[in-house]
């Protein structure tokens, strides 16, 4: 009887499924749109493996597309701690500082990322890319089009950099520059040619002044 209690045992240990793998189902799960399901993926890895700053970090990301930014924020913290010089991590969590109006600890957590890690593409291009948005916030629109300019020289077929770099143009006044990196941002992203139209008139309303116009387009 001990045998086959033992054995029984065995076999439950084997069917549970460990942390890597709790994090693949997680990523799966969070590829498919199934954020709740993935979080817990995630927090299962953690419940077995607390030390796991893999799993922090992408119950973080799952968290931050929730609008869920202080739990995102203690997450990518708690990678941060467990892994010092996780670069991508404070990538992130400036993002999230963003989202809550915390641009100067957003800058500081970009410019620690690209410290820790200046010769990774995939650390700098997030760092350059969230900080650049941070500036745009503060009106800092000459280091924004700086940072925005950098993230592009990373990935070139990254709307959303081109989409910052736009907006950052256009604050500081260059109208012609921002319609050109706008319709960049909207060829990269794929958006069907219809929706650029609507998208395009929108942003010309917009700078013209006619808010109600532009409104309309983009709500097309």
């Amino acid at each position: 009887m001990k045998k086959i209690q033992l054995r029984f045992s065995l076999m439950l240990l084997l069917a549970i499924p460990g942390c890597a793998d709790l994090v693949t189902d997680g990523n799966k799960h969070f590829s498919n749109g199934d954020y709740d399901g993935a979080i817990a993926d995630f927090t299962k890895a953690i419940e077995l493996k607390p030390d796991y700053a893999v799993a922090y970090y992408d119950r973080g990301i799952v968290k931050g597309k929730k609008g869920d930014y202080d739990g995102a924020i203690a997450d990518y913290t708690k990678a941060i701690e467990l892994k010092p010089d996780f670069a991508r991590a404070y990538g992130n969590r400036s993002g999230m500082k963003s989202m809550e109006g915390d641009y100067d600890g957003a800058i500081a957590d970009c410019t620690k990322a690209i410290e820790l890690k200046p010769d990774d593409p995939r650390s700098c291009f997030i760092a350059y890319y969230e900080r650049g948005w941070a500036e745009y916030f503060k009106k800092d629109f000459e280091s924004a089009i700086r940072d925005a300019t950098r993230a592009i020289e990373l990935y070139s077929k990254s709307g959303p950099a081109y989409g910052s770099r736009g907006w950052a143009r256009y604050g500081k006044g260059d109208v012609a520059g921002a319609l050109e990196d706008c319709k960049k941002a909207v060829e990269l992203i794929g958006v069907n040619w219809e929706a650029a139209a609507y998208y395009h008139q929108g942003l010309i309303d917009f700078i013209n002044g006619n808010y109600g116009k532009a409104v309309e387009s983009w709500q097309k």
